[in-house]
C-alpha cells in the first residue's frame, strides 16, 4: 500500500509529468500545441478565469491533479488525507481566481460568422472548396456580420500567386460588409515549403498579415511558419457574443 507521503507526491509528480509531455509535444518542430488537455475546459467559466492566471498549462495541470486526487480518494484509504487536501487546494485556487482575476469590460457585441464547407476531396479539391466557401459567404450578405472567418486550410493557394482569388475574397468582403479572415495552406511564392497563413482581407483587397506559429503542415520536410491577421477590424475589438454561421454542406 502506498504511504501518505507517496500519495501526496503523486498529486504533484503525475500532473507535472503530464505537463512536461504537453510542453515538449507543443514544440513547433513537433507539430505545435494541438489537443492540450486544458483546452477541453474552454466552456467552463471558472476554468477560463484560471487560464487568465496560468494559461492552458495551469488547466492541464489541475485537470490531472484533480483526477489523481479522486482516484486516490476512492481506491486507497491510507492516502485519503493528501487527496482531500489536493482537492481543497484546487477548489481554493479556483475560488481565488474567480474572485480576483480581472473581468473584461464589455461595451458592445460583435457578430462573427464561420464558414466551413466540410470535407471536399479530389484532385481539384482546392478549387471546389474555394467555390463552395464563396457560395456560403454570399449567403451572409445583409445579415449584418462584423467578421467572417473561413476554416483552417480554407484556401489552398498562395494569394500572392493568385491575385484573382484575393480579388474574389475582397469582393465578398464588400458584398457582405465584413472583413474576411482566411487560412492559406499552400507553398509560398517567396520561399520554399508549405506555410499556413491566416490573412485578413478587407473590401479594398489588401491583406493584413503578421508572423505567428504554425501547428502542422502537410509535409514533414517543409518549413513550419505562418502569418496571421495583425488584429480584427475595429468593430471586432469588442467582445464577441453573437455568432452568425453559414450553413455547412459539402
Amino acid at each position: 500500500m502506498p504511504s501518505p507521503r507517496r500519495g501526496a507526491a503523486a498529486l504533484l509528480v503525475l500532473p507535472s509529468g503530464w505537463l512536461m509531455v504537453e510542453l515538449v509535444r507543443s514544440w513547433q518542430g513537433l507539430g505545435g500545441p494541438w489537443g492540450l488537455l486544458g483546452s477541453t475546459q474552454w466552456q467552463v467559466e471558472p476554468a477560463l478565469r484560471l487560464a487568465s492566471v496560468g494559461g492552458v498549462w495551469l488547466l492541464s495541470f489541475l485537470v490531472v491533479a484533480v483526477n489523481v486526487a479522486v482516484a486516490v480518494l476512492v481506491s486507497v484509504r491510507e492516502v485519503r488525507v493528501p487527496a482531500v487536501a489536493g482537492l481543497v487546494a484546487t477548489a481554493a485556487a479556483t475560488s481565488a481566481a474567480w474572485v480576483w482575476s480581472p473581468r473584461p469590460d464589455v461595451d458592445g457585441d460583435v457578430r462573427i460568422a464561420v464558414v466551413q464547407p466540410g470535407v471536399i476531396a479530389g484532385d481539384d479539391s482546392g478549387v471546389r472548396r474555394f467555390d463552395r466557401e464563396e457560395q456560403l459567404t454570399r449567403q451572409l450578405a445583409g445579415r449584418h456580420v462584423d467578421l467572417i472567418a473561413w476554416g483552417e486550410s480554407s484556401v489552398g493557394f498562395d494569394l500572392a500567386k493568385r491575385p484573382d482569388l484575393a480579388r474574389r475574397i475582397a469582393a465578398l468582403s464588400k458584398e457582405t460588409g465584413a472583413d474576411i479572415l482566411v487560412n492559406v495552406d499552400a507553398e509560398r511564392s517567396d520561399k520554399p515549403g508549405i506555410y499556413k497563413s491566416s490573412i485578413l482581407v478587407g473590401p479594398k483587397g489588401s491583406p493584413v498579415t503578421a508572423t505567428t506559429r504554425c501547428g502542422s503542415c502537410r509535409s514533414a520536410s517543409t518549413s513550419r511558419s505562418a502569418r496571421c491577421s495583425a488584429g480584427p477590424p475595429p468593430s471586432a475589438r469588442r467582445r464577441a457574443s453573437t455568432a452568425g454561421t453559414a450553413p455547412s454542406r459539402s
